[in-house]
């Protein structure tokens, strides 16, 4: 009887892991698929004038959304935004 409700418990405990999994995995962000990040590697290379692999406040002042959220859009608070943060701002941008 002791094992049999042990065994339910584990069960119970496994079915609910896997179901945070799939949910997890399904929910991704439209910044880690594929064809956003994509995209948003091309405007980012455009935008980085001397490809150093981030944006600088400058190199972002052609676009008004960038410019205007940048310092939020900075999570790390380095004065530049990479390619990561970029990709956050532009997934957000695709949700609207």
């Amino acid at each position: 009887m002791k094992s049999t409700i042990s065994f339910k418990k584990s069960a119970a405990i496994s079915a609910l892991t896997l179901a945070s999994l799939a949910c997890a995995s399904f929910h991704a962000s439209a910044a880690d698929r594929p064809e956003t990040a994509q995209v948003a590697s091309a405007d980012f290379a455009k935008l980085d004038a001397n490809h150093d692999e981030k944006l600088s406040r400058e190199e972002v002042a052609t676009d008004k959304g960038l410019s205007t959220s940048f310092d939020g859009l900075d999570t790390n608070f380095d004065g530049v935004l990479d390619a990561k943060e970029y990709n956050v701002a532009k997934s957000a941008e695709v949700k609207k």
